[in-house]
């Protein structure tokens, strides 16, 4: 017999009541990944660079329900990454932080290199962390 898994309950499951920042957030596969995150219950904290589109994802997931946060920002650049690491910091003194990047890796065609551990996910203390 084949067991089905429901993703969305597990998803809630997991990522319910906390934060999550999503990068690469304005299109795509982060677009997705938000608009899913919000759905499942997470406070989701988009960033991307362009304004206007995340801030029409923010209007799409909170009128399905859910809780978002644009925070325009261009990751080449290391003044608004610092920025976001600030912002991300005092979120971490209040929620469990969770980070998401699906923007495209720094470096790719061109001579910055790449920033090692942007990739993956940080699963808050006691949720598989």
């Amino acid at each position: 017999m084949v067991r089905h898994r429901d993703l969305g309950a597990d998803l809630r499951r997991v990522v319910a009541d906390s934060t999550v920042v999503v990068t690469g957030a304005s299109s795509g596969i982060g677009e997705a990944t938000a608009r899913m995150l919000g759905a499942a219950g997470a406070r989701t904290v988009l960033v991307a660079r362009s304004k206007e589109r995340l801030e029409a994802l923010r209007y799409e997931i909170e009128a399905a329900g859910g809780r978002a946060c644009p925070h325009p920002a261009d990751l080449s650049d290391v003044a608004a990454v610092a920025q976001l690491v600030e912002s991300i910091r005092s979120l971490e003194a209040k929620w469990a932080v969770r980070r998401v990047n699906v923007a495209g890796q720094p470096g790719q065609g061109d001579d910055r290199p790449p920033c090692s551990g942007t990739f993956g996910t940080n699963p808050a203390p006691g949720n598989g962390g």
